[in-house]
């Protein structure tokens, strides 16, 4: 029998085996099949659109294609409060950005992503209810744009979360390389409930509070559902974390410590490089080899400071015989990250000036440095970020079984990036005694009245010199300015229905057509447009839109009563000669009621983004100088490449269920992707290596630009086993539950050219390839007993250990631990405890129980943050009422 929840709408999950109905209720569920949007079928049986195709089916009907399921309550079982918490958890899932990362994911704070397979984020196709969004208006430090999950919805207003784990380009068209996550909200929800989240980060002050609720209802035809929440997040920082400050190791030159600081380095004609003489008398100061150094690690947010409100509605109404659905969404965030408190002059060299009051040298001197230091405290950069989306669908009834499909979505995100940065201009004014918003530099006298100098010397520090007035250092101090947008508009048609009958059933098809406009719009300040700022440099706004056209077709041929075959092919043109066929093969054999096996193979591609093929972007890389023989962050410029070709898989997968008793069921599933022509950002270090469109400082020989471009040059081959089981039974002390869900990655070969070796990339942290982190190994145990009105969960997370393969040779230690790590909930139900009839819930428990700390690596801040959560131990509770 079926039984249809109060908060789902959606018909449970579950498959056919033996007479019994499994019901999957599990972390990440095996391939299963995954009910999307209901449609009315013939018979008694509802049919419904399947993950990953488009032709409607019994659901109790098994699928070839391997899905997973996170359903509400194992999204409730994580402690999960945003879709970072869920994707972290993923075995899947690898080099994900979700998580404040002020180094490696500086421009786009705030947002969070998936990378299924470690294929990219631009590789994963993120949809709500089978329904594309749009892009971040902000694009990683690699220039990859992606779908921000962090704003797509309210938690409490998800269903369920689908991962196909095939590439899905056949169905979908472009970014369904590596797989689709697909975002089912709750569309039938009679009452109400609010829900109050708290968790604490042990050993801190930081902690997170959420407030949230749902409220439901209707008649037989029309029906709403609308949700809430607001959360406030205080930060972690480095210096609640010792082990990520250098100081802790004495500022090895791993750590994040620089050669250009406040006091800073002089190259003095006659005298070579000479460190600043009040080196090591301000905070962050040291002298280390003859050189002044810089520690910066105590300046970083290891979870920010951030805001974000969310609403999500979804209206249903049944026109006779056609069915409306309309969604609307809206998501605000305010991120603040903190980091150094000025950052380093790369894009010039500036020369003090002999005449300077304070040059103790006498002579015209190239400065190393930044202008502000430790005593003047952090910097803020403010990311602020407004997505809309507006989605509506109308389904009715043709001629016999054949059902017409129509929808059109419009999304958009709005960012703001403002960072603080040193205006050259300005500085090099000031530098020469015209410093001030007061100073005419053609009628002023240097040093005079409203014109004042701008002291780089420690002396502005002791005491001892000319002092720096916040007037001066404000006016000195520009700011990115970035206001992006991003939009999508699009459009689909389909049409499916049965076709005729064969031997094992009827064959159905579906064809339809789609229609998609996307937008990005990028204008900065007029500092960052003039190439005015002395760190992050500049560049042009743009404003560019692009038009695809797609028409789709897929068959379900049942074969034989065991033996179903499912064929489909996607015909996309985007213009301008860039267009892609991709077709797709899945066979389904089920011999025995306890045995099913499934295959599939295909093709998929991904079309350069919008910011690869128009946009530029600035970046500050670490590389190594061969010239001067010093590591530091070097300022990259990469050109947009309107002859970028699209990136192009084969995919193949292989997978068997077996079900060996009633309530148990084991899944075994092989993947291969074989991935060319990826888009990257020609590598800063390799042109800085082989001095190719690299702009030097004609007097020190340090780098102040390298001019790169998005290019095809790479190429990955991966495969891999993902494996998971379940098994539920009675007991005189409740329902107990077991799980596993694993991935083993058998390899990950990868070209960072086409004439490049082969880099063999399982088991490391790739930071010298375009790459993220890929440990051989990850996944989770699990297990769960539940008893009357009471419920809890165990959840064991272990991640393989992997190399350190950042390049110099002052990596000591090479290998990066396993991190294991224990979660643990227990939840109550009680009924009257407040008036009415209502329900009320309390969950309590605890993320990393045991308060490990991330593997040590010898990275910046002294772990890997794509990997790794530096949060420790974080105790929890939740209290939810429903009405």
């Amino acid at each position: 029998m079926t039984q249809r929840s109060k908060s789902s709408g959606h018909p449970p999950v579950f498959r056919r085996r033996t007479g019994a109905v499994l019901v999957v209720a599990a972390l990440v569920a095996p391939a299963t099949p995954v009910l999307a949007q209901a449609a009315k079928g013939g018979g008694d049986m509802e049919e419904v659109v399947v993950t990953g195709s488009y032709i409607r089916r019994n659901p109790q009907a098994e699928t070839a294609t391997a899905l997973s399921i996170v359903s509400s309550e194992d999204l409730a079982a994580q402690a999960v409060v945003t879709v970072a918490d869920m994707v972290k958890n993923m075995s899947i899932n690898t080099a994900a950005q979700f998580q404040v990362d002020s180094l490696g994911q500086n421009l786009t704070s705030g947002t969070s992503s998936v990378n299924l397979r470690g294929l990219g984020l631009g590789s994963t196709l993120v949809m709500i209810n089978g329904r594309r969004h749009t892009l971040s208006a902000l694009a990683t430090g690699d220039g990859v744009s992606f779908v921000d999950t962090n704003s797509l919805m309210p938690m409490i207003m998800v269903d369920r979360v689908e991962v196909l784990k095939d590439g899905a380009a056949a169905t979908y068209g472009s970014d369904a390389v590596a797989g689709v996550v697909n975002f089912i909200t709750r569309n039938r929800f009679d009452g109400a409930e609010i829900q109050l989240g708290y968790n604490k980060v042990a050993n801190s002050g930081a902690h997170d509070t959420e407030l949230s609720g749902i409220w439901g209802g209707g008649d037989g035809g029309t029906h709403w559902v609308a949700a809430f929440s607001a959360l406030d997040r205080t930060p972690l920082r480095t210096p609640d974390r010792p082990w990520t400050l250098a100081s802790t190791y004495n500022f090895p030159t791993w750590a994040a410590v620089s050669s250009y600081g406040r006091p800073g380095n002089y190259l003095v004609p006659g005298l070579g490089r000479r460190p600043d003489a009040n080196c090591g008398t301000s905070a962050s100061s040291y002298l280390r080899n003859g050189v002044c150094m810089f520690d910066y690690s105590p300046y970083f947010d290891l979870s920010p400071k951030e805001q974000r409100q969310q609403l999500y509605g979804v209206l249903t109404h049944n026109f006779g015989t056609v069915k409306g659905t309309l969604e609307m969404g809206y998501a605000h965030t305010d991120t603040e990250t903190i980091a150094s408190p000025s950052f380093a002059v790369l894009t010039m060299v500036p020369i003090i000036p002999a005449s300077h009051p304070d040059n103790p040298y006498g002579k015209n001197v190239s400065w190393f440095g930044r202008v502000l230091g430790g005593p003047d405290g952090p910097s803020v950069a403010k990311f602020k970020y407004d997505t809309y989306r507006l989605a509506g669908s109308l389904t009715g009834g043709l001629k016999g079984s054949w059902v017409w499909d129509a929808d059109v979505s419009y999304s958009q995100q709005d960012a703001n990036y403002d960072r603080p940065d040193t205006r050259k201009s300005r500085l090099t004014l000031a530098l020469n005694g015209f410093g001030g918003s007061g100073c005419n530099p053609a009628t002023g006298v240097a040093g005079t009245g409203p014109c004042h100098y701008f002291n780089p010397f420690g002396t502005s520090y002791t005491g001892t010199g000319t002092l720096n007035s916040s007037d001066l250092l404000s006016w000195m101090t520009g700011n990115t300015g970035l206001r992006a947008r991003s939009t999508l508009i699009s459009s689909n048609l389909v049409f499916s229905g049965d076709l005729f009958a064969m031997s094992g059933g009827t064959a159905a098809a579906a064809i339809g057509l789609h229609q998609r406009r996307e937008t990005l719009r990028n204008t900065w300040s007029p500092e960052f447009n003039a190439n005015d700022l002395g760190n992050l440099g500049g560049g042009g706004n743009f404003d560019v839109s692009r038009n695809i056209y797609g028409i789709f077709g897929e068959l379900k041929l049942p074969l034989h009563k065991t033996l179903e075959a499912q064929l489909s092919a996607r015909y996309e043109d985007y213009g301008h000669g860039m267009d892609s066929l991709d077709p797709k093969v899945s066979l389904l054999w089920r011999p025995l009621d306890t045995w099913s096996f499934r295959t599939s193979a295909s093709t998929a591609f991904r079309a350069p983004s919008l910011l690869q093929a128009n946009g530029v972007q600035s970046s500050n890389p670490l590389i190594n100088d061969p010239v001067t023989g010093t590591s530091y962050y070097a300022n990259v410029q990469t050109q947009g490449n309107g002859s970028l070709k699209p990136e192009k898989a084969d995919v193949f997968s292989l997978g068997a269920t077996w079900v060996p008793v009633e309530n148990a069921e084991i899944s075994l599933d092989y993947w291969s992707f074989h991935y060319k022509d990826l888009i990257v950002k020609e590598n800063a270090q390799d042109l800085v290596s082989t001095g190719t469109r690299v702009v030097r400082d004609p007097v020190s020989n340090a780098i102040t630009m390298v001019q790169a471009n998005f290019i095809n040059a790479s190429s990955v081959n991966t495969d891999g086993l993902d494996l998971d089981s379940r098994y539920k039974f009675a007991t005189t002390v409740g329902e107990i539950g077991l799980g596993a869900q694993w991935t083993y990655i058998l390899t990950y070969d990868l070209k960072t050219t086409a004439n490049s070796r082969v880099v063999d990339g399982v088991g490391s942290l790739n930071s010298t390839n375009f790459a993220g982190p890929v440990p051989k190994q990850r996944g989770t145990l699990s297990a769960t007993w539940k008893q009357g009105n009471q419920s809890a969960a165990v959840f064991w997370r272990y991640i393989d250990s992997y190399r350190n393969d950042r390049a110099g040779a002052f990596i000591t230690a090479r290998n990066i631990s396993a991190w294991k790590t224990v979660d643990l909930q227990y939840k109550v139900d009680f009924r009257g405890l407040f008036p009415g009839n209502g329900t009320t819930s309390l969950t309590v428990g605890g993320t990393n129980i045991t308060n490990r700390n991330p593997p040590f690596a010898q990275l910046l801040l002294a772990y890997d943050p794509k990997t790794a959560d530096p949060r420790g131990r974080v105790l929890y509770f939740n209290l939810k009422h429903s009405f």
